[in-house]
């Protein structure tokens, strides 16, 4: 599916930022009891009561913001306002943290100011987003707020078809220098994360990205066979692998390296899709701006199909990147 429930809000009910308030707060009674969350208060903010495990803290303060897509600056300034108020009101260094609940995942550019701001902050700040707020709608604790979606016409999928998610580091090419020299910058590693219990046999991958002006890695061969693409299913210029193994339980695999220079067009435009079998072909995106180059961790691809981009054919080299 191109859109998790929360985001189907927007097409299935008339306020869907009522309706996004309305599941956030019987997910967290269904999550925490009914006698732990007060009912909102005029700021629009739920108080759950209750230390969460391995932490002194024993308030948690969420502020639902039903945002879709990229954040601009009048967004941001709503999410600084909502947490000084609830500051004001709560007092630095007191037992309290105070947690944001937005309906999908963050653009690159959105988490890195995220990151940036909340820690500067006097206490501790989590977000939950799309991804973890589906996870509590497909759980136990989530059996009404899953009910009252789908009374709403809203599709959620079960909690077994989104098993793998996309990721991406970036690497300097000084680091890692190889026989095309100096043309290189950087090298972009897209690996796949599998985050269920089970392992994944018949397993399938298609990656499409925009024009990088450079030739692409050949995957692993011992991990991946590439494979033809057949009908519309994908990106007309993606490529498709097998997994030639299973995906373990926690494991991270490689899929491809992806090197690119000071002639690469930006932004980077990524379509990810992968299926199990003849089961549901789950989507997701990611678009980098230069600024991404200097990222230390990984990068999750967006649930979703994410913008239209032209994907370019990519030669292989003879062999996977060191």
């Amino acid at each position: 599916m191109s859109l998790n429930p929360f985001e189907q809000l927007e097409f299935f009910v008339p306020e869907p930022r009522a309706a996004f308030n309305e599941i956030v707060e019987t997910l967290l009674r269904g999550e925490f009891g009914t006698e732990a969350v007060s009912p909102y208060d005029v700021q629009g903010r739920l108080r759950v009561s209750g230390a969460k495990a391995g932490s002194p803290l024993a308030i948690t303060i969420y502020q639902p913001k039903y945002f879709l897509g990229r954040w601009c600056s009048f967004k941001r300034q709503q999410v600084r306002e909502a947490f000084q108020r609830t500051l004001i009101q709560e007092g630095a260094g007191g037992p309290w943290r105070w947690a944001l609940c937005v309906p999908a995942a963050l653009a690159p550019e959105d988490r890195r100011w995220l990151e940036h701001w909340r820690k500067d902050q006097p206490t501790a700040i989590e977000v939950f987003a799309g991804a973890e707020l589906l996870r509590w709608l497909q759980g136990p604790s989530g059996r009404t707020a899953l009910e009252r979606m789908r009374a709403w016409g809203v599709t959620v999928p079960r909690a077994n078809s989104a098993r793998v998610r996309g990721q991406l580091r970036v690497q300097s090419a000084a680091s890692c220098p190889h026989p095309m020299g100096a043309s290189l910058s950087h090298y972009l590693y897209v690996s796949l994360h599998h985050t269920s219990r089970e392992p994944l046999a018949a397993f399938e991958v298609e990656l499409g990205h925009s024009p990088t002006c450079c030739l692409d890695f050949r995957p692993d061969e011992r991990d991946w066979r590439e494979q033809p693409l057949q009908g519309g299913r994908g990106l007309p210029a993606a490529r498709r692998w097998r997994a030639c193994r299973p995906l373990l339980p926690g494991e991270e695999r490689l899929l491809i390296v992806i090197p690119i220079g000071g002639q690469t067009p930006w932004p980077l435009d990524f379509s990810l899709k992968h299926a199990i079998s003849d089961g549901p072909v789950v989507e997701a995106y990611l678009r980098l701006e230069p600024a991404a180059l200097n990222a230390t961790g990984r990068l999750d691809f967006v649930p979703g199909p994410g913008p239209p981009f032209y994907a370019a054919h990519a030669r292989n080299l003879s062999a996977p990147a060191a």
